[in-house]
């Protein structure tokens, strides 16, 4: 860091930024068959369906609403 007025930001931002030359030789191009997984799996653990918990018509009075939400979360 030579330039005692720049500051710590500006010298990480400088030293960590992405060059387009580096980028366009390791580029690749895009497989659409081998698409990740658009969401995040866990494997351990055990997967509890919600949606017989949540009724579209469930009517909730005002003083169970806060319990309910708490039961349900």
């Amino acid at each position: 860091m030579s330039n005692s007025a720049t500051s710590i930001a500006e010298y990480y931002h400088e030293r960590t930024k992405y060059d387009p030359r580096t980028i366009h030789a390791k580029s690749q191009t895009l497989d659409w068959n081998q698409q990740p997984a658009p969401y995040k799996t866990y494997p351990i653990g055990q997967v509890i369906d919600l949606k017989p918990f949540i009724a579209q018509d469930a009517i909730v009075a005002d003083d169970e609403a806060g319990q309910w939400l708490q039961r349900f979360s």
